[in-house]
């Protein structure tokens, strides 16, 4: 009976012991978690240029491969005068399974004649140009043109200095002339031909018919595959 009395007795303490720890007046202000002292003096934003990032050990930035791309290699074979003679050009690229595109450039070429106003007769225009030669300037030809008939051309010039210095000779010998610019459209064509070292060798191998033809090395701007035109 006495065991049983002292067990009791030893339950009753444990017991009391457990509920005063576990349990805290609910009023007991709670104390906050300790915090590490900082200065916002030496705050600073991660953007500031002072700020310097340090990289994690063994981090590295990605590597990125540029492709460079593949150069193509193209000629030009002409010039050609016509498309007559670019065209069986052509043709003979096409027997050594040579591509090609056809280019043409239009161009105006500009020259100046002087020339003496129409005379009143053939008779007149001759006797102009007899005086003419005596006076040195043997460079000269009838006019019949439909509103030149009968005038007399002292010369054909390329440069505007040369005829209007041509005018001057001719005033000082007491001979009125006038000036105008004569305009010639003129078509020059070229074969575009993109090539590889192999296919160069086929190109250059060709005989053309034409001695002024002659191959040379440009951009791929205008050859087959670069606007879709191929021939």
């Amino acid at each position: 009976m006495m065991r049983w009395l002292l067990a009791l007795l030893l339950l009753a303490n444990a017991g009391m012991f457990m509920w005063g720890s576990w349990y805290k007046d609910a009023d007991a202000p709670l104390q906050p978690s300790p915090q590490a002292d900082f200065n916002a003096g030496q705050m600073r934003l991660i953007s500031d240029p002072a700020v310097k990032l340090t990289p994690l050990v063994g981090s590295q930035a990605p590597v990125t491969k540029t492709l460079q791309p593949v150069e193509r290699v193209c000629y030009e074979v002409g010039e050609f005068s016509s498309t007559k003679a670019a065209m069986g050009a052509g043709a003979q690229l096409k027997k050594t399974g040579l591509e090609y595109s056809l280019r043409t450039e239009e161009t105006v070429e500009r020259s100046y004649q002087v020339y003496i106003p129409p005379l009143k007769s053939l008779a007149s225009a001759a006797a102009m140009q007899s005086r003419l030669n005596k006076l040195g300037f043997r460079d000269n030809a009838l006019m019949q043109q439909k509103g030149f008939k009968n005038g007399v051309s002292v010369g054909i010039f390329k440069v505007k200095a040369n005829a209007n210095q041509m005018q001057r000779d001719l005033k000082r010998n007491g001979i009125v002339s006038k000036q105008r610019t004569l305009t010639k459209s003129r078509s020059r064509f070229w074969l575009d031909v993109p090539a590889d070292a192999e296919k160069l060798v086929a190109l250059k191998g060709i005989r053309w018919k034409s001695k002024t033809v002659a191959v040379k090395q440009t951009t791929c701007t205008n050859a087959p595959g670069a606007n879709g035109k191929t021939k």
